[in-house]
């Protein structure tokens, strides 16, 4: 079928594709005053060394010591935010964001990525993450019996005061039904159309018998 025809079946089956098009776009409109908001809230974790962690004859900034192994830490940690104790823990608060906590791949830096529905919320579990993460910190190395001098802590950045909502997240849903809803539309157009031609035929048989 070339595009002459399907233009004109879609304006034989108006009443279809207008029975479509009505109901696309109200479905998606409902979905986009009807979804809640969804906001995200994140921080960042950089790992170091205190700065006489090479002994009293190599003091110096923190910021110099970043070796593999704070990198091994940090996955230890953020390890931790996927247990169950670490769930329970968080439920215990009342919190019910949703999270991930991953590890950059080259730097010794954990990344929360906390997302939820309700902003104050979203808020409370990233700065409850954020200490639980400290913790954590803490006791990995301290069962591990490491020297107190070269116990690593983390320099919290990168953490919004106020969650971001992601009004791009309900834009891609609507998109989707607009597109689902179109291609339906369009499909019941042509089988509708096809119908009527195929009860077209059989009567035209019938009269010729």
């Amino acid at each position: 079928m070339d595009l002459g025809s399907a233009v004109k079946v879609l304006l034989r089956r108006w009443v279809v594709v207008l029975v479509g098009l009505l109901l696309t776009v109200g479905g998606a409109a409902y979905l986009y005053l009807s979804a809640p908001p969804s906001y995200t809230a994140g921080a960042r974790m950089l790992l170091l060394l205190p700065p006489n962690a090479r002994g009293a004859d190599a003091v110096g900034s923190p910021f110099l010591y970043l070796p593999d192994g704070l990198n091994v830490i940090g996955r230890l940690v953020s390890v931790s935010a996927t247990t169950r104790e670490f769930r329970e823990a968080m439920a215990a608060e009342g919190l019910t964001s949703g999270y991930q906590v991953t590890v950059d791949p080259q730097n010794p830096i954990v990344v929360i990525a906390v997302e939820g529905p309700d902003p104050e919320d979203v808020l409370a579990t990233r700065d409850w993450m954020v200490g639980a993460l400290q913790e954590e910190l803490l006791a990995v190395q301290v069962e591990e019996g490491a020297p107190e001098a070269q116990i690593a802590h983390a320099r919290v950045f990168a953490a919004e005061e106020r969650p971001v909502e992601q009004g791009n997240a309900r834009l891609r849903e609507v998109i989707g039904v607009l597109g689902v809803g179109g291609v339906v539309t369009l499909l019941a157009a042509f089988g509708v159309d096809r119908l009527f031609q195929q009860r077209r035929a059989r009567r035209a048989t019938t009269d010729l018998r």
